[in-house]
């Protein structure tokens, strides 16, 4: 069982005194559970559970079983939380931070690497892996991929070609030199040969130049979870068994919990998925910006109109 909590639930315990207030990505910790619709009942050591996220102060559920939820208290050491996926201002009219904000950000909340994945391109790489190894902070050099939904030389002559979607996300991560080559290739090659709205890659690519690389199965328009959203879970099944296949164990199952639509449902299946085919699970933020109030700079930069 995945578990973690919202983070109204897990203010309501600060509050009240339950857990410690300083809490931070390195605390050691344990499972409790805890009951909300009872906040005076007893708190017991819950055995079966499984942590796959710590991402503090942001925590999110995950899972929960007969209405009770799990919190965290001080315990044995644990590893150090890392964002994996990660956009700047060269996601273009998508992402408002520049590298040096995102940087900056991870140093402050104590990170030691952070890696950066723009939309289908490397703009930002040079300047990023730059800045980070001023900061002190290790740089993973990745990008989010789109996957064309068939070929990438497919693009979308006919009425049929309409009804289906035209790509689907994929993060992909270089964690060598070879890696960091074939991703250069991969994101060249989409944009020469693969370009319809958007610079696609596909499977024969993927096939060719995946040597050094770690691939996630990303957002909500992801390989996994956009069939899942469509309720198409044996899709999404023989899609991770091709990831799985391919990438061997540098594939892994993306969890991500924004709040939004489909989120509940991905989070309900993915674990399962990743389970039945006993494929790694990982928790990422897919972070756009730092501050809360920039997306509507966004909406307003990409619409072309002004914010009052």
């Amino acid at each position: 069982m995945v578990t973690c909590f919202a983070c109204r639930d897990v203010m309501h315990l600060v509050s009240t005194g339950v857990i410690l207030k300083n809490i931070t990505n390195t605390t050691p910790i344990i499972l409790k559970s805890y009951n909300p619709t009872n906040p005076n009942s007893d708190i017991d050591t819950y055995q079966s559970c499984t942590i796959i996220a710590v991402g503090l102060p942001c925590f999110r559920i995950f899972a929960h079983q007969n209405n009770r939820l799990i919190f965290l208290e001080n315990c044995n050491p644990m590893p150090e939380f890392v964002h994996l996926h990660n956009h700047t201002h060269y996601s273009l009219l998508d992402a408002a931070c520049t590298p040096d904000q995102l940087i900056q950000a991870a140093k402050e909340d104590g990170q030691k690497a952070i890696a950066l994945t723009d939309h289908g391109v490397m703009f930002g790489c040079f300047e990023f892996y730059k800045k980070a190894k001023n900061a002190g902070i290790k740089p993973i050099l990745g990008c989010e991929v789109y996957i064309a939904n068939g070929s990438r030389f497919d693009k979308g002559a006919g009425k049929a070609a309409t009804k289906k979607r035209n790509y689907f996300h994929l993060v992909l991560l270089a964690k060598n030199d070879i890696g960091y080559k074939n991703l250069m290739k991969l994101t060249t090659l989409g944009h020469t040969e693969g370009f319809y709205y958007r610079p696609r890659i596909d499977t024969d690519l993927l096939e060719q130049y995946h040597e050094g690389l770690i691939a996630l199965s990303a957002c909500l328009a992801g390989v996994i979870n956009a069939p899942l959203l469509a309720g198409d879970y044996e899709t999404a099944r023989k899609n991770a068994i091709w990831y799985k296949n391919l990438f061997g164990d540098d594939f892994y199952i993306e969890l991500q919990n924004h709040g939004l639509e489909g989120d509940e449902i991905v989070m309900t299946q993915a674990p399962r998925l990743a389970e039945e085919l006993d494929i790694k699970l990982i928790v990422s933020n897919d972070c756009h910006y730092i501050k809360k109030n920039m997306p509507s700079r966004i909406m307003c930069s990409s619409i072309s109109r002004t914010q009052d």
